[in-house]
């Protein structure tokens, strides 16, 4: 009683196909946990929570299909008795689409048919054009196979073929793809700052305003009212009229976030407008 320890839960774990990552204790602490010893038994449990695959019912394409039946998107389409299977040749691939802006992935599962392949490659691509390696994977029977490798960022997720098993051509019952949970989207809109600028009331009929926002903004401003134009810093204004002026800048993140309050500045331009009374005059 009272005794301090650590205690630990796995980060993640796979069962019947899908991934589980740890979320938190049952009384809220970290996966890593300093606990003290209780008087009366008590029990803590780890809480986990279920990573979607990505890859499921997204469209798929491959180099080769072996006939009707076996297309490429039966890899993804949740049942595990229908298989993609491509032409008995090597270097045969297939691979999923994510979606636009892509994901993080670290993981791919694919479950081989009797026909599978005993090396293959995993690569990923944000184009659809330009693939890198994430994984070489050599194999020695069919069934349950998972790759893990570093998180990164991808669109399109392709099984390269390098060897085949059999005479035969590859093919497995289901692709899956796994990584580490999507972060929330950013909703919050940028600040705008106006840095420099004119202020009070100004003799110039010119002005130039600087401003700034979070790195990666863009910029609309406006003067007096009219349509936000994109701008940047700095914003010149020539030849302006004598009178109350008001400058307005927004800058939007991003993440397509707008600042729905932009920064403004108002100055008055005061220039003489009284004529010359020696102009033309005789001077001695």
């Amino acid at each position: 009683i009272g005794f301090q320890t650590t205690i630990s839960a796995a980060d993640r774990f796979v069962k019947n196909g899908k991934e589980y990552v740890f979320d938190r204790w049952s009384d809220g602490g970290a996966r890593l946990h300093n606990v003290t010893i209780p008087a009366t038994a008590s029990t803590l449990t780890a809480n986990y929570t279920e990573v979607a695959d990505m890859a499921a019912g997204q469209p798929a394409t491959a180099s080769s299909t072996e006939g009707a039946g076996l297309e490429p998107g039966k890899a993804v389409d949740l049942n595990s008795t229908t298989r993609w299977g491509s032409t008995y040749t090597d270097s045969q691939w297939w691979q999923v689409d994510l979606g636009s802006g892509g994901r993080q992935v670290d993981a791919v599962e694919l479950n081989w048919e009797v026909a599978y392949a005993s090396r293959y490659k995993i690569l990923t691509s944000l184009d659809g054009v330009n693939f890198s390696e994430a994984a070489d994977v050599s194999i020695f029977s069919q069934g349950l196979q998972r790759t893990s490798f570093p998180a990164r960022l991808a669109r399109y997720v392709r099984v390269q073929g390098v060897t085949r098993a059999t005479v035969y051509g590859i093919s497995f019952w289901d692709a899956r793809v796994f990584g580490p949970p999507d972060s929330a989207p950013d909703t919050d809109p940028p600040e705008t700052t106006i840095d420099s600028g004119p202020s009070g009331t100004v003799s110039s009929s010119s002005a130039s305003f600087g401003f700034s926002s979070e790195p990666g903004a863009t910029f609309e401003c406006r003067l007096d009212g009219g349509a936000f134009a994109g701008c940047s810093s700095p914003k010149a204004y020539n030849g302006l009229a004598s009178g109350p002026h008001t400058f307005e800048v927004r800058a939007t993140d991003a993440a397509g976030n707008t600042d729905q309050t932009p920064a403004s500045r108002t100055w008055t331009v005061e220039t003489s407008t009284g004529a010359d009374k020696a102009a033309g005059q005789p001077a001695t």
